[in-house]
């Protein structure tokens, strides 16, 4: 599985077909990351990936995350130690 990083996306492919791929808008100069949507082809827990990937590429003390897209709010709730990337009003979801 190859990883492209755009300047909004992330995008998974398997011999050059998209499989998977997670939509942001960044607020600069902040730190503050919207992920917009997310698509995966077949393998659903591709989605949990997808968002591990995002946080870890862009980690840094100060990441904010506001996750539009409803599964990743869901992921945030099933997963509370990536909970301190979330932006500050929603940390306590």
């Amino acid at each position: 599985m190859e990883t492209i990083w755009n300047e909004n996306e992330l995008i998974y492919q398997e011999n050059d077909e998209m499989i998977a791929n997670l939509g942001f808008r960044h607020f600069s100069p902040s730190s503050l990351y919207v992920i917009e949507r997310v698509w995966v082809k077949d393998d659903q827990s591709l989605k949990i990936k997808l968002i591990q990937d995002f946080i870890q590429h862009f980690k840094a003390n100060d990441l904010q995350i506001i996750p539009l897209w409803p599964e990743a709010l869901e992921f945030f709730n099933h997963h509370p130690e990536f909970n301190s990337y979330l932006a500050k009003p929603l940390h306590s979801i």
